[in-house]
Parts: structure tokens; sequence; C-alpha cells
């Protein structure tokens, strides 16, 4: 009798102290998260008053070819599935949002789905092929920003998973330690047969 409640003793403990340690992670995980989330939005609050003092003064330009592949910079890094890269490289998606309300929506959407934890769980690696994509700017607009179309295949450890075709409105921006293209993202739409999970926004 006195062995049984022993064994039932070292049992409970066992799984308080599991408990414990996943309380813990979670601590840590929304900490992350938070971080990230307050970083992002005093970044955006700098941009989105830097880019309406550029509506007002232009000063800043960039030529197409840096638009153009500053745009499939944010590509790579929003469809990112890479297990070892994907928290950062979110964080730097988000980090080129221009608008506030799109980098929380974002941030809301990784938050809900645990898209960073599953996508680190799964091992799987995931890049766009860009050496047959198509990349066209089709339409400028006031205070430098431009509309560019890219088409590109999906690869998914190393095998096409699917095509993507994505508009973005680019706008130069300052170059900052988290956007190193000076490019900045005011809006995007996925516009493929079968959009992606979580890219559209328009």
């Amino acid at each position: 009798m006195i062995a049984a409640m022993n064994d039932l003793s070292e049992t409970r403990r066992v799984q308080a102290s599991s408990f414990t340690q996943k309380e813990r992670w979670k601590e840590r995980l929304w900490f992350l998260i938070m971080v990230l989330l307050l970083v992002g939005l005093l970044s955006a609050i700098g941009i989105a008053v830097s880019y309406q003092q550029q509506i007002k003064h232009p000063v800043l330009t960039r030529s197409d070819n840096e638009m153009i592949n500053g745009g499939k910079r944010f590509v790579d890094y929003f469809y990112s599935l890479n297990a070892a890269t994907v928290d950062r490289d979110q964080f730097r998606a988000i980090s080129m949002m221009m608008k506030p309300e799109d980098r929380e929506a974002r941030m809301n959407y990784l938050v809900t789905t645990d898209f960073v934890r599953k996508t680190q769980l799964s091992g799987m690696s995931t890049e766009i092929d860009w050496s047959r994509a198509k990349s066209e700017l089709v339409e400028r607009h006031e205070g430098g920003l431009v509309d560019v179309k890219y088409t590109a295949q999906l690869l998914r450890n190393n095998q096409t998973v699917g095509q993507l075709d994505i508009l973005l409105r680019l706008v130069p921006v300052e170059k900052t330690d988290t956007n190193t293209d000076g490019v900045g993202v005011w809006a995007w739409k996925d516009i493929a047969e079968n959009p992606f999970e979580g890219g559209d926004n328009e």
C-alpha cells in the first residue's frame, strides 16, 4: 500500500513538472511574439510618417531593378516555410509592410494559427524559384509607388508544389537594419488560382 502511494506521488510530480515546462515554453513564445509585435508597430509608425513626408516632399528614389528586387525579398520572406528560419523570415516580411494594420493582422494570423511553431516542427524547406520567374512593373502611382507582378514556382524540399502569382504595390523608403533594400510594401494580393494560405491583402 505504501509502495503504491509512493508510485502515485512520483507520477504526480512528473506530470506537474511536465506541465510547468509547457507553461514556461508558452510564456517564452508569447514574450517573443509580443516583442516582435512591439518592434514592428514602432517601426511601422516611423515608416508611415516617413512615407507621408515623402509624398509631400519626394526625395527617395529607387531604380526599377531595386524596386523589383526588394519586392522579391518580401515574397521570399512572406512565403517562407523554412523550419530553420521561419521566425526571422516572417519578422523581416512584417518589417517591410508599410501599414500598421497590415503588420498587426499578420502578427495576429501567425499567433492564432501557431504558424511559426508548426513550421519549425515540420522540418520543411521551401524557396521561390526565381531562375525562370517573371517580374513585370505594371503601373506607376503618385508618391513613387509602383505595382509589380511576380510569377514564380514555389519549391518545397526541391519539388515544385505550385505557381505563385502575386501583385505588390511598392514604395521606396529609408534603408534600415531590418529593411536593407529600402523598399516598403504598401499592399499585396495573391492572384494565383490557388492562393497560398495567408497571402491575400489589398
